[in-house]
């Protein structure tokens, strides 16, 4: 059981792994979505990054207001509307999910959370895999990353398809820096008995790190130093955590977060121990929450 609960927290927590630019545009190695989508994509990368110093309700204002911006206009420059539409609608509501989510609104929340992420579902199995971005992968491990937080049936139900997904987006576009994070952080999180590896989390970093800076975009730059420092703060390799740590200040952005990670790392734990906390894993929702996929037995052997 304890390995169990280990599982389903590594899969949830990946949920809140995703982050990423603008001035520069974002890959699309399946020529698949049009330039509308990607130039949405590559600004808002870095805008929900910049907006992680903003109170709550501003900043949930402010991704309405973009998607309200955005939406009504994609129907005249799509290349595949329902998959730009899922990619674009999800990332926009995962990020007010992120900050709006609470108690109260958490059930009505959740469900959105899980339309969508049967809509992700439905648009990956309508279509052959080389008419299929990095970007629907992408999202549809991250919407269901969501969705599973605080239910260990539904991580286990869903838990092995959002790593095919990353693994999918990291397939067509080695250097994604998205689809490398999330694959990185399930190597760091998972025990050793489901493939977890320090060294192989380090190499999806570098290469989020490396497709970073080809993009030249702030905000996957921002990931890719963030969780490299946490990890190098984790192995006790001082002089590399510290190389890191500065490269994720000077960004200049996501200020907040730079102030919580350094805030861990002098305590003496690192980011990875906030991202425990915030996610709540070892809070089971409570049964008022819990919907039909909740409540699945995992075909999972163990």
């Amino acid at each position: 059981m304890k390995l169990i609960k280990k599982l389903a927290m590594v899969l949830s927590v990946l949920g809140f792994c995703s982050a990423g630019g603008v001035f520069a545009k974002v890959a699309d190695r399946q020529n698949v979505l049009s330039e509308y989508t990607l130039d949405k994509i590559s600004s808002f990368i870095t805008e929900r990054v910049v907006l992680k110093d903003a109170e709550i309700d501003d900043a949930v204002d402010k991704i309405t207001q973009i998607r309200i911006n955005t939406m009504p206009n994609l129907l005249s420059h799509a290349k595949d509307y329902e998959q730009e539409a899922c990619i674009l609608e999800s990332l926009y509501y995962m990020e007010i999910y992120e900050r709006a989510a609470n108690d109260s609104n958490r059930k009505d929340m959740r469900e959105k959370m899980r339309l969508l992420m049967e809509r992700n579902f439905a648009c990956i199995d309508s279509r052959k895999k080389c008419e299929i971005s990095e970007w629907l992968y992408q999202v549809a491990g991250d919407v269901t990353s969501y969705y599973m937080t605080r239910s260990i049936s539904a991580t286990l139900h869903y838990g092995f398809k959002v790593k095919s997904f990353y693994e999918s987006a990291v397939e067509i576009n080695p250097v994604s820096p998205e689809g490398n994070i999330s694959l990185g952080n399930w190597y760091f999180f998972a025990p050793g008995i489901f493939g977890g590896s320090n060294k192989k989390a380090e190499k999806c970093y570098k290469n989020a790190e490396k497709g970073s800076v080809e993009n030249e975009i702030d905000g996957e730059k921002f990931l890719a130093y963030e969780f490299l420092s946490q990890l190098y703060f984790e192995l006790k390799k001082g002089s590399l955590h510290s190389e890191y740590f500065e490269k994720f200040r000077n960004l200049g952005i996501g200020t907040r977060e730079v102030k919580i990670a350094e805030k861990y790392n002098n305590n003496g734990q690192s980011y990875y121990q906030y991202m425990r906390n915030k996610s709540s894993i070892d809070k089971e929702l409570p049964e008022s929450e819990k919907d039909d996929a909740d409540k699945k037995k995992s075909n999972l052997k163990f």
